[in-house]
């Protein structure tokens, strides 16, 4: 799902000066996602300290919220009631150079680099290379990040850039501080084929590993995992107790199962107690049967994940050909 901000770029960027002129110009800007700046000098591109501070200010105060868009080559002034409101444009001298400019200052400017910066040229005329800049700002996955020029970590809060104080800065500190965990599995099998024109019972058993990729302790951890009902496959938990049981109305069977012990950051636990048994009959391998299911997973203070295996018979065949050899599942 695309952010506010990146369809707010992708706008401008697609409909030029004429969505600015009429959407932007002699209209009140009180964004959470747009700032309008006038170049300090608009006649050449190099940036003086001014544009600087501009730059740094805003790609903290974005990056530390929601994203945002910045546009440079616009003039605005506050009106009666303090709000700030476009009134014209101020196309910038050799747009090219001023991008490249941007560009060299951006990883210099603000401490602890932004990925995803993006920006789009408009020009005014062409000929002349003048234009405004537009540059999109992601919200960061790695706050906060603080502007070197003044050295204050910005937030971005009706529609301007403000220093955070010390609770606000560990908020966003300890809202980045969390676990993610990744699931493995691997198949063991015991399939001896002894004359592959007959139809063989092949079984094999299914485990998996967790790893705490994150930052915070892993705790109150929960796997589902989801099979298609009325395949050829049965599948049943080696320990009895370990899974809850359930039937959807999509007819799959669904076990639930749940880890009460937690997982440090950079920890890969094998879970060897939540072992599941499989097995089908077919003739191998003419016609070794697909093997599909989705596992979901997730923690205290972690957002769910979710994840398909769809293996088809000929690939499920050379996993399972190794005879007491556990491999893992791609």
């Amino acid at each position: 799902m695309m952010d506010n901000a990146k369809l707010i770029f992708q706008q401008f960027a697609n409909d030029g000066i004429d969505y600015i002129y009429q959407n932007i110009l002699s209209k009140s800007l009180e964004d959470t996602w747009v700032e309008c700046k006038g170049k300090s000098d608009p006649s050449h591109p190099t940036l003086d300290e001014k544009d600087k501070s501009n730059f740094a200010k805003n790609l903290s105060g974005f990056a530390n919220t929601s994203g945002g868009v910045l546009i440079f080559g616009l003039k605005a002034t506050k009106n009666s009631e303090g709000f700030d409101v476009v009134t014209g444009v101020q196309p910038i001298k050799d747009i090219d150079s001023f991008e490249a400019a941007l560009r060299e200052q951006e990883p210099r400017i603000v401490e602890r680099a932004i990925s995803g910066i993006e920006y789009k040229r408009i020009y005014t005329d062409k000929n002349k290379k003048e234009g405004i800049l537009l540059v999109y700002v992601p919200e960061s996955t790695n706050p906060p990040h603080r502007s070197v020029k003044d050295k204050h970590f910005y937030l971005r809060a009706g529609g301007s850039c403000y220093p955070m104080d010390l609770p606000q800065i560990e908020s966003l500190v300890l809202k980045n501080i969390k676990p993610e965990l990744e699931i493995d599995f691997f198949f063991l099998t015991n399939m001896n084929i002894s004359d592959p024109q007959q139809d063989s019972r092949v079984d094999f058993i299914m485990d998996f590993q967790i790893k705490n990729i994150g930052r915070a302790m892993a705790k109150n951890i929960f796997v589902r995992l989801e099979f298609p009902g009325g395949g050829i496959y049965e599948i049943f938990p080696a320990k009895k107790g370990v899974y809850d049981k359930a039937n959807t109305e999509t007819k799959s069977v669904v076990y639930d199962w749940h880890y009460d012990k937690p997982i440090h950051p950079n920890i890969c636990v094998p879970i060897e107690e939540a072992t599941l048994l499989v097995s089908c009959n077919c003739r191998i391998p003419l016609s070794f049967p697909r093997f599909l299911f989705d596992v979901s997973i997730c923690a205290e203070n972690m957002t769910l994940k979710s994840k398909n295996y769809n293996k088809s018979g000929d690939e499920m065949f050379k996993l399972l050909m190794d005879r007491g050899v556990r491999r893992k599942i791609t």
